[in-house]
């Protein structure tokens, strides 16, 4: 593999701050239901689930 010059990626993340924002919102709601004692795995499996659920209503809803 030959290198032949650096590469520079500039993106332009405004339209997504407010997005990405409203997300981690929503994730440390979510977050705060929670047992502090509960693993990890627990936690990433539970809230899995539920986005994936939220996202089928969301989606279910929007077709009726």
């Amino acid at each position: 593999m030959k290198i032949i010059a650096p590469l520079t990626v500039t993106l332009d993340m405004k339209e997504h701050v407010a997005k990405s924002q409203a997300v981690l919102e929503e994730l440390q709601a979510r977050l705060k239901q929670f047992s502090p004692g509960a693993s990890e795995d627990y936690v990433l499996r539970s809230l899995l689930l539920e986005v994936t659920f939220d996202y089928l209503e969301a989606i279910k809803n929007k077709t009726e």
